[in-house]
């Protein structure tokens, strides 16, 4: 869903990153685990928010959707992304700040699967 949406949008290349290294289709898998964020995923997050707020011709798209809640990671990973925002504001003259599809009814960038392939992307900030 990601690489159509990806293509219609004209982009050339997509990396995928998780707020939780848990992945799963069952949710109950992700909400019982030990550790679903996992013990490098945080790194990994940091190491792409730097590369984006580092490059113009990078985009970050958000769409985590509702189950980006648990353990508050959606708030967490949103002020990460709010400093590095605020970072790549320094770098470049109007550069595009994260992007998302739509918003769910509970305010979170909706998940690409529930979106059209055809789907705009619209600025988060």
């Amino acid at each position: 869903k990601v690489i159509k949406i990806s293509k219609n949008n004209n982009y050339g290349k997509v990396k995928l990153i998780n707020l939780f290294a848990l992945i799963s289709s069952k949710p109950d898998k992700l909400f019982n685990h030990k550790n679903p964020v996992g013990y490098l995923n945080n790194k990994h997050i940091d190491k792409n928010l730097k590369h984006w707020s580092e490059n113009k011709n990078c985009d970050l798209w958000l769409g985590w959707g509702n189950k980006g809640k648990f353990l508050n990671r959606n708030k967490k990973i949103s002020k990460k992304i709010i400093q590095y925002n605020s970072i790549r504001r320094n770098n470049f003259e109007n550069p595009l700040g994260p992007l998302f599809i739509k918003k769910t009814i509970k305010d979170n960038p909706i998940h690409p699967l529930y979106c059209s392939d055809n789907s705009i992307f619209n600025s988060y900030f």
